[in-house]
């Protein structure tokens, strides 16, 4: 997390112009058009219908289609399968075809449409419904796995699917209903829930929940005159895009103390055709500057009265002009200036205040931004604000603040009545005098005034009739908790175990505290396993007896539609927190599963010198077309491998552990970040003469570089004088001895040295793995041990970086980066880059980058050196890094210290983002003029 509070750098100029890519673009185009429409949504799997383009549908054409395509199927499998099925026959209230449908039908060859039939959600259906069939006939529990896909594929929004299609279909759900048991849907929940392809395939796209409150909040015709949001939504569920959607209506003034966040959000912006203006390290208005789409006025020459342009034609943009801007971005030292732009266009109560991730800084007892937080919060005019958090404090740990944003704005709205009523008074009375002054003394134009005091008055009077209303109105408070939960992305402890509450704690007491906190803050259920709370409903419901019965699978879970995800797991809280510990005491169902719990990877015994690694297969995550949607793979879920066999730890991520690393980068964040590149270095067993290469190789790339820095230095200094404003400079201008320092500067860099590592020591390449484990290029595909993708490019890249000590660049041969405000700003960007590509294998960060790193992991680890100095909020802003944008991949957050994990899950007394928020969220009159 970069907190700089500076002006953009060159590099994040650019970065903000290369457009979101299609899926994103989609996702942004909802949310602009989600804010009048909530319940928009869209899906783009195609039926039968849309697939030949036919607009106007109807039974006829439904039928039609079914006899030609769909009859065949459904009559193979009637006759395979024995069922009891009597095809629709033809419906009276069907007409003819017209010709312009009957030409469309015809050019569509059925061949074609065969061949194309598995991107076809009619024949999708159909296909699902032969898996049922033929795992039913052959008694294999698969069925039930193909059943409850077909169930959840019937409430999809796909339009035109064919008629007599789904009259199939629900034929086929209505006979095996009564043969379905939903205790195995949950047991396999792993499998036929989070992992099912075929759900998130054809699944709608719509706006989270938390975006239908926020916007529902501001999209009526009447709004309140003044709202406070307490916003708080999961990490990577578009809080942070909310705003492009709000935009439609007001004007966004977005604050973030992270800048990569609000470049983030200018990118997407920009994309979307969005005006915005950048507020970045500025002390006033003046250094706010627009992007080019934002410009209402251009800089006039002051000679000739045109406008300025560049030697790219562009022109020259009056940043000063703020008319069109729809968004502000900016960071906190600028926000005095952003409010102030804006409010130069637009009234106080059209403009709404979006306050990105404010509890930044709030875990220190004092910080440097302290100070501006306060007078941000303090000088604020805009009564539209949005605080928004995936951990923001609840409203009764902050009710002082809310109670604050309303006095403040009460106090300032009765200080500008007091000035008001004066105003009107000095006019009343200069309106009297003016009408009891003598004929003669009367100006020629003495009507006129009269008009202009009373139209004076009456606007006053209309002020202070709004004001007074504003005053008697009662702020808006809304409270938006969300706990969307689509994944699961699970804690992994120290000894290599999967982590609940039902595993970690041996007093009921403690459970119970950590049952009531992740009620109270629900977007930790998404880091409870489903798979391993699965087998805990399974095993309790067996005994009855032992909790309340509301809570049985059979009184909670009535309908195969209430099984999924968000319920399973809220089962799971109700069963534990329902437990007769009078009867059934605690303390020997936990040890009871603590003996029986296995490894979350089955341990490498080449970890400990040992030649055999046992592979866990899975479902394949890695691809989602439609050809393998059906892939049924069993997960195996016992330990194969002898109990004494121990777990690493997963410590050794760059040799024997690097194997469970899969789908994506990995991040590691530590406090000593010096520390862990050292062990990764260390652990990586690359051989002394290797080593002496590649340091050989970066000292003279270090002498070439130092020599290109003065060299560099030197040919600005010389070339300042004939770099004028307009930029007109050509090569016959430049004189020789300038050309020869530019020509030198070539020449070195050619010298720069590449330097290569064998893939054997590079984390999870083939010859790696081959060391390493037994999976190689031949091994199913259910296993997908990420690796980096630095190719050579990008090693000339890494060696020509100055400031950053060698070890940096040896580990970014490993695919290995680090995030920390103390290296130089070259390394820091090739590292965003690369992360950005996810060409890293890992990343280390140090705790700054706890907050809104955006880049796509799948795992994560918490070093122990965090334990000090990590709060219950930091640390689940630290788990957010993990599991962004993408769904049904195996991702794993790793802790290294495991009282770290029951402080996530147990309720935290002592909450200082809380305790400085209402500290600092607290108006300093002083600051008000």
């Amino acid at each position: 997390m970069d907190l700089n509070q500076t002006k953009l750098t060159k590099s994040e100029w650019n970065s903000v112009e290369r457009p979101v890519d299609k899926d994103e673009m989609k996702i942004i185009k909802l949310i602009i058009k989600g804010f009048y429409n909530t319940e928009i949504k869209y899906n783009e799997n195609l039926s039968l219908i849309s697939f030949i383009k036919i607009s106007d549908v109807n039974d006829a054409m439904h039928y039609h289609l079914f006899t030609i395509h769909f009859v065949p199927l459904i009559e193979s499998l009637i006759k395979k399968y024995n069922i009891d099925y009597t095809i629709p026959s033809k419906p009276k209230s069907c007409n003819t075809l017209k010709k312009s449908d009957s030409f469309k039908i015809e050019n569509k060859d059925k061949e074609y449409i065969s061949n194309n039939c598995h991107t076809i959600f009619d024949f999708t259906i159909i296909e699902v419904i032969t898996h049922i069939l033929k795992n039913r006939k052959k008694k294999l529990p698969q069925w039930q796995y193909f059943y409850y896909t077909l169930s959840q594929m019937k409430i999809q929004t796909i339009e035109g699917v064919n008629t007599f299609v789904i009259e199939f279909q629900n034929y086929i759900l209505d006979s095996y209903l009564s043969e379905m048991k939903i205790e195995s849907i949950i047991e396999n929940s792993q499998e036929y829930i989070e992992k099912n392809q075929c759900l998130i395939h054809y699944s709608d796209i719509k706006l989270y929940g938390h975006q239908q409150q926020l916007f529902n909040i501001f999209n009526k015709d009447k709004v309140s005159n003044r709202n406070l949001v307490l916003y708080i939504a999961p990490t990577a569920t578009g809080k942070t895009l909310s705003p492009l959607g709000l935009s439609e209506k007001y004007k966004i003034i977005f604050v973030c103390a992270a800048r990569h966040v609000g470049i983030a959000l200018s990118k997407s912006a920009i994309s979307a055709g969005k005006k915005i203006a950048f507020a970045f390290g500025c002390n006033d208005a003046s250094e706010i500057r627009l992007h080019y789409s934002a410009a209402a006025s251009y800089v006039k020459h002051h000679k000739t009265g045109q406008d300025i342009k560049y030697k790219d034609g562009n022109k020259k943009v009056d940043n000063s002009d703020g008319s069109k801007v729809e968004i502000i971005i900016c960071d906190l030292l600028s926000y005095e200036a952003s409010m102030n732009y804006m409010l130069s266009w637009n009234k106080p109560n059209d403009i709404i205040t979006y306050w990105d991730e404010p509890t930044i800084t709030l875990d220190y007892s004092e910080h440097s931004f302290h100070e501006i937080i306060q007078k941000n919060w303090s000088i604020n005019l805009i009564p539209n604000v949005i605080l928004s958090s995936a951990t923001l404090p609840n409203e009764n740990e902050i009710d002082t603040v809310i109670e604050d944003f309303e006095d403040r704005f009460k106090f300032t709205y009765n200080r500008r009545l007091i000035e008001l009523k004066k105003n009107k008074k000095e006019l009343e009375e200069l309106l009297e005098s003016l009408k009891q002054s003598s004929e003669s003394s009367k100006p020629s134009d003495y009507n006129d005034y009269i008009d202009i005091y009373v139209s004076k008055i009456e606007n006053i009077d209309i002020e202070i009739n709004k004001l007074q209303q504003n005053i008697d109105t009662p702020t808006n408070v809304s409270v938006i908790k969300s706990y969307e939960c689509k994944k699961t992305i699970s804690i992994i402890n120290k000894d290599g175990y999967v982590e609940l509450p039902h595993l970690l704690f041996d007093t009921y007491k403690d459970l119970r505290n950590s049952v009531h906190h992740i009620r109270n803050n629900k977007t930790i259920l998404r880091y409870l396993d489903l798979n391993e709370i699965s087998k805990f409903i399974i095993w309790i419901n067996r005994k009855k007896e032992m909790f309340d019965s509301s809570y049985h699978i059979s009184n909670v879970f009535q309908t195969i539609e209430d099984v999924n995800m968000l319920n399973i797991k809220l089962n799971y809280l109700n069963i534990l927190d329902s437990i007769n510990n009078s009867l059934y005491k605690w303390t020997v169902i936990y040890n009871m599963f603590i003996g029986t719990r296995i490894y979350k990877f089955t341990p490498n015994p080449k970890g400990i010198e040992s030649d055999n690694l046992t592979k866990a297969h899975s479902f394949d995550s890695k691809t989602s077309n439609n050809s393998n949607i059906f892939d049924f793979k069993r997960t195996i879920s016992h330990d194969i491998t002898s109990k004494h066999i121990k777990s690493s730890g997963l410590v050794n991520i760059t040799t024997s552990d690097s194997y469970t690393l899969t789908d994506g980068p990995t991040i590691y964040i530590a406090s000593d970040v010096d520390k862990i590149a050292k062990f990764c270095l260390h652990m990586a067993k690359i051989p002394a003469n290797i080593m002496k290469e590649i340091s050989d190789a970066i000292t003279f790339n270090n002498t070439i570089n130092n020599k290109l820095t003065k060299l560099e230095k030197d040919y600005e200094d010389a070339m300042a004088p004939f770099e004028e404003k307009e930029k007109r400079i050509n090569k016959d201008t430049i004189p020789p001895a300038i050309k020869n320092m530019r020509n030198e500067i070539n020449n070195l860099t050619k010298l720069i040295k590449s330097v290569t590592l064998p893939d054997v020591y590079i984390p999870n390449k083939i010859d790696h793995l081959n060391k390493w484990t037994n999976l190689s290029s031949s091994s199913s595909s259910s296993s997908s041990p990420y690796t980096s993708k630095i190719i050579d490019s990008d090693v000339e890249k890494v060696m020509a970086i100055k400031d950053v000590d060698d070890i940096w660049k040896v580990l970014l041969l490993l695919g290995i980066g680090l995030f920390s405000q103390s290296t130089s700003i070259t390394y820091t960007e090739l590292v965003k880059e690369f992360a950005i590509n996810q060409k890293l294998y890992l990343i280390i960060a140090d705790g700054d980058y706890i907050y809104g790193t955006n880049y796509q992991f799948c795992h994560g680890y918490l070093s122990k050196d965090l334990i000090k100095d990590l709060t219950q909020e930091k640390a689940i802003q630290a788990m957010g890094r993990i599991g962004r944008n993408k769904f049904q991949l195996d991702y794993t957050i790793r802790f290294r210290e495991n009282n770290i994990i029951r402080k996530i899950f147990l309720p935290d007394e002592d909450k200082p983002e809380a305790r400085n928020m209402c500290r600092l969220f607290s108006t300093d009159y002083s600051l008000l003029h």
